[in-house]
């Protein structure tokens, strides 16, 4: 093959893997720069809370459930240390009484054979596999298989009759199978058959746990996690701001419960009112955990100095020039500097005999169902998904 040849198969992959996966996404991201000084006066005054207020992370999240029946634990997606910080809360979170973890990575179409994997006798990692690709097959990493071994490991050591901990699925699978052509308003309808994620989930999660009483974490991406926070839509081309929404599942289960549920915010970059990411709040948590060592922490926001820490750059702020840390979370975890994230790993056995051609049809586009024939492109595809964040050389 000539070089201008390869060159052309090159490009065409790439187009192609960029429907499947986000890489023209992936591709537009800018590295995320030393965060910028901060006055020294506020430095000093945020650096001297934490040092004295922060708490061990696991600690903290346990600890905000004993007076919240649901606390929001809002991630980036696909970050290595995040989704393994929720393996290690499992444990801690049965103990203290909180027998519930909401889980927006599975569907309730499956939940049945989830609460009967947790208390079976032996783990069945391949059951777990098919319970993850039945609601999405881009989504085989590693470590949120792995959330359901530590939730089966926990039922195994429980003491005879007591209650299992469950992890409920809150989101249901949507029938991309159905996409032929272009996605117009009666495709979506179709796809989305049970309607608004948000709604939907908001409706499992009250029906599985608030209405019985229980008490729950629930891991989201961080955008569901909003229980104040009223998310802006802001057109990044025009620069204006339409209004914002409060939507959100946690903005729904708030005003069902009230002061009851909370948000807490793990540590990751904010999207940024242009393109790219950048520093939440400026760099001022990351200055701030600099001095101190970039020690694991929790703290609370609110009531804090840091809830008056400023944001003028990132999109959370495009339709509020008020915005702060304070107006988008209750409370915060930092597990690692940025520059420290190390994104999923992809499990290569996530896809059983026959899977490809299942994965394919789910696929969200036209172009990334005639490209995804190959293993190879499909592992690919979710590697450049985990590495959004960690590839571009964050410092």
């Amino acid at each position: 093959m000539s070089a201008s040849l390869r060159r052309r198969a090159f490009v065409g992959l790439a187009v192609a893997l960029a429907s499947i996966a986000g890489l023209g996404a992936w591709l537009r991201l800018r590295p995320l720069r030393d965060p910028p000084p901060l006055d020294p006066a506020l430095e000093r005054t945020v650096t001297a809370w934490l040092a004295g207020h922060a708490e061990d992370p696991v600690d903290y999240v346990v600890d905000r459930l004993r007076d919240h029946d649901v606390v929001f634990l809002g991630e980036f997606h696909r970050i290595r240390h995040d989704v393994r910080f929720v393996q290690a809360l499992v444990p801690r979170l049965y103990a203290a009484g909180v027998r519930h973890l909401g889980f927006e990575f599975g569907g309730v179409e499956t939940q049945a054979l989830v609460d009967s994997l947790l208390v079976a006798p032996e783990y069945d990692a391949d059951a777990v596999r098919r319970v993850l690709f039945e609601h999405d097959p881009f989504w085989g990493y590693v470590e949120y298989e792995d959330v359901y071994r530590a939730a089966w490991r926990v039922n195994r050591a429980r003491p005879p009759g007591a209650p299992p901990f469950r992890i409920v699925h809150l989101d249901y699978r949507p029938r991309w199978e159905l996409r032929q052509g272009p996605l117009d308003d009666a495709t979506r309808r179709r796809i989305w058959y049970r309607g608004d994620r948000d709604v939907f989930m908001a409706r499992t999660l009250m029906r599985e746990i608030v209405a019985r009483g229980r008490r729950a974490l629930v891991y989201c991406g961080i955008n569901h996690a909003f229980t104040r926070f009223e998310q802006p839509f802001y057109d990044r081309r025009s620069g204006r701001c339409a209004g914002t929404g409060a939507g959100r599942m946690g903005n729904i289960v708030r005003r069902a419960i009230g002061k009851r549920a909370m948000t807490i915010a793990l540590h990751q970059p904010w999207a940024s009112r242009r393109d790219g990411l950048v520093h939440p709040v400026g760099g001022a948590v990351d200055r701030a955990m600099d001095v101190l060592g970039n020690p694991r922490a929790g703290f609370d926001v609110v009531g804090s100095p840091l809830a008056a820490l400023r944001d003028t750059v990132a999109a959370y702020a495009a339709c509020d020039s008020a915005f702060t840390l304070g107006s988008l979370c209750d409370g915060y975890v930092y597990l690692a500097p940025l520059r420290e994230f190390g994104g999923c790993t992809v499990d290569g056995g996530f896809l059983g005999p026959g899977d490809l051609e299942s994965a394919r049809a789910r696929c969200p586009t036209d172009l990334g169902r005639r490209i995804l024939r190959w293993r190879w492109v499909w592992r690919l595809s979710l590697w450049v998904d985990a590495q959004q964040v960690v590839h571009r050389r964050l410092r």
